[in-house]
């Protein structure tokens, strides 16, 4: 039975065995009888998990971003924050997951964003590549032209540009390949 006040072991024993949808059921109530701040933290992120497992990435975005405002530190929210962004993204909904990395800027100083802007960078890359080796062109095209259009090195670019022009010519838009290539 879910109370307010179980622990974290409590809680886990609880949601032990049962399948993903019965255990974001029972996340839920909980989360609802208004529990612990460290336990509501527990708690959303066991769902994120869960959420992410079964590629609802809009509802572990909320849940990291539902973590991100019980935050203490301008640290934590900002990872939170990220992990919001990156949830979003391979959503493909990235106008949301820069309004989530926009809200993590409010609170870093320029160190602080150029480590998240770098982190965002090796994320799109590798969910690209993940995303064209699962034969997920479409997908892995929104990532590398996301990508293609933050601060990279020339060196970079003209990577991103050649594996971009590739997924075009696999995806037949032969325009948009000519286009990269400067024909």
């Amino acid at each position: 039975m879910i109370t307010k006040f179980m622990h974290k072991k409590e809680l886990e024993d609880e949601i032990a065995g049962k399948g993903d949808f019965v255990q974001i059921d029972h996340l839920q109530r909980f989360l609802n009888l208004m529990p612990a701040t460290d336990m509501k933290k527990f708690a959303l992120l066991k769902l994120a998990e869960i959420y992410d497992r079964k590629e609802m990435y809009k509802d572990a975005a909320k849940a990291y971003n539902d973590i991100s405002i019980s935050s203490f530190t301008f640290s934590e929210k900002i990872e939170y924050l990220v992990l919001e962004a990156k949830e979003l993204a391979k959503g493909a909904h990235f106008e949301d997951a820069d309004r989530a990395i926009r809200r993590a800027f409010t609170d870093t100083n320029s160190v602080q964003k150029a480590n998240v802007l770098a982190e965002l960078r090796v994320f799109y890359r590798q969910q690209g590549d993940f995303l064209a080796r699962t034969n997920k062109t479409s997908k892995a095209a929104l990532f590398y032209e996301r990508l293609l259009r933050m601060d990279l090195n020339k060196v970079e670019k003209e990577e991103v540009k050649a594996v971009l022009i590739k997924i075009y010519e696999k995806l037949g838009k032969m325009n948009e390949a000519r286009l990269l290539k400067g024909v």
